[in-house]
């Protein structure tokens, strides 16, 4: 079972940025699978991962994010070989 790595307050989930300068040892890893992710997948560039769930040649644009996985499916065996 994935337990939460990071505890915040409030409303917003603090940045990936943010999370990697006050806890070294911590890597984020952000999923998503639309153009609303992109400044996620761009502000993980360095600290994180970031994944773009789909088939690249779907998109209308680049893509900042570093890996692509193809499918949801793809997502749970990646995020279950994570937990082991």
């Amino acid at each position: 079972m994935l337990s939460r790595a990071y505890e915040w307050s409030g409303n917003a989930f603090p940045s990936p940025y943010t999370i990697a300068m006050e806890r070294r040892n911590v890597r984020p890893i952000f999923i998503g699978d639309d153009k609303t992710d992109e400044d996620a997948f761009r502000a993980l560039c360095g600290p994180g991962v970031s994944i773009y769930v789909g088939q690249p040649d779907e998109l209308d644009r680049d893509t900042a994010a570093e890996f692509t996985l193809d499918s949801p499916a793809e997502v749970e065996r990646f995020l279950d070989t994570l937990a082991r």
